[in-house]
């Protein structure tokens, strides 16, 4: 694919380019698309499919270009699913993000399967010198070559940030470890607003990772306002770590979006039936707009009767009926 560039660049504050589908893509387009960019430029978003035939080529131009040009970018989104990058191309980038003027962070690497612990803890090592970062979003769903020192490297860079919103994807990192989930979950900054975390299929989300996760969303000091969290095919964790974390949720009195997904955990519907007596109880939670509760494929536990009455379904139904008439939008998911 040949890149033609235009010269009124020059002038440009926002560039947002989605090339997902375009599967000839090739370095020679990118470096073309990377040595045009302006010092004017704001804000940078750019997709890229599986398709394309980006290598590590591709992103260290673009380290070198951000790096060598003085473009202070306040927002940059890159998405490159791509198993073509290794550690080196985004050693690189993480020392080009270096500089402070990135507000906006969101890089997505999911399936890059040659990625490894060398990249998280560079882009770490970047990030925990942002003292101006508000909003970080890293999706590395799928590289199995991460473990447990990419989270602890993670915990020491945020957990001082001041962030509004922190958005971390690592579905089906198996190689993450309970410890290191754990003091993940200990370090996310208290004031932040809006939490979205997805650890689904990973073995080492045990109590232990949900009861401190519960600890920091109970604190005095918390504010959310949004909170997603999916650990689907989880099969470690039990009813009693999440009686603590449905006790923590109502604390929350100005949750105004509440989205679980524990489908197909170790849960039953006793954590079902907890969930709905807290926030039944919990009359507090009148900001609360969007209600988002999926627990498909869990075990019925020590209810023995039919599926139609399952005691933890009909308690959340109540709860819905009865108690958060106000909400505009909900959706329950309870597959047998």
């Amino acid at each position: 694919m040949a890149l033609t560039i235009s010269n009124s660049l020059i002038y440009l504050g926002h560039l947002n380019l989605n090339f997902y589908w375009c599967d000839g893509f090739t370095d020679q387009s990118f470096i073309a698309l990377s040595s045009a960019l302006p010092q004017s430029l704001q804000a940078l978003h750019l997709n890229f499919g599986m398709g394309s035939l980006l290598t590590d080529n591709s992103l260290k131009s673009l380290a070198h270009v951000l790096s060598t040009r003085s473009i202070y970018v306040n927002a940059l989104h890159l998405e490159f699913l791509n198993d073509n990058l290794t550690d080196k191309a985004l050693v690189d980038l993480a020392k080009a993000i270096s500089n402070p003027s990135i507000q906006s962070l969101n890089l997505n690497f999911g399936f890059c399967k040659n990625l490894t612990d060398e990249s998280l803890i560079a882009l770490a090592t970047a990030i925990h010198s942002h003292s101006t970062l508000k909003s970080l979003r890293l999706d590395f769903k799928e590289c199995q070559q991460l473990t447990g020192n990419s989270l602890l490297a993670l915990a020491t860079a945020i957990r001082t940030l001041s962030l509004q919103s922190l958005d971390l994807i690592f579905t089906s990192c198996k190689n993450l470890t309970e410890q290191a989930l754990a003091d993940l979950m200990i370090a996310i900054p208290v004031s932040i607003p809006s939490l979205n975390l997805d650890f689904s299929q990973i073995e080492g989300i045990t109590d232990k990772v949900l009861e401190n996760l519960a600890t920091v969303i109970s604190s005095p000091e918390k504010h959310l306002q949004s909170l997603r969290l999916s650990l689907i095919g989880c099969k470690n964790l039990t009813d009693q770590s999440f009686e603590h974390f449905a006790t923590a949720v109502p604390t929350q009195s100005l949750l105004k979006s509440l989205d679980l997904d524990f489908s197909a955990s170790g849960l039953t519907h006793e954590s079902v039936e907890n969930l709905a007596a807290a926030l039944y109880s919990a009359p507090k939670l009148a900001h609360l707009q969007y209600l988002s509760l999926y627990f498909n494929d869990i075990s019925r536990g020590k209810y023995t009767e039919s599926p139609t009455v399952y005691s933890g379904q009909k308690a959340m139904e109540r709860v819905m009926e009865e108690h958060y008439l106000f909400i505009e939008r909900a959706e329950l998911g309870f597959r047998y």
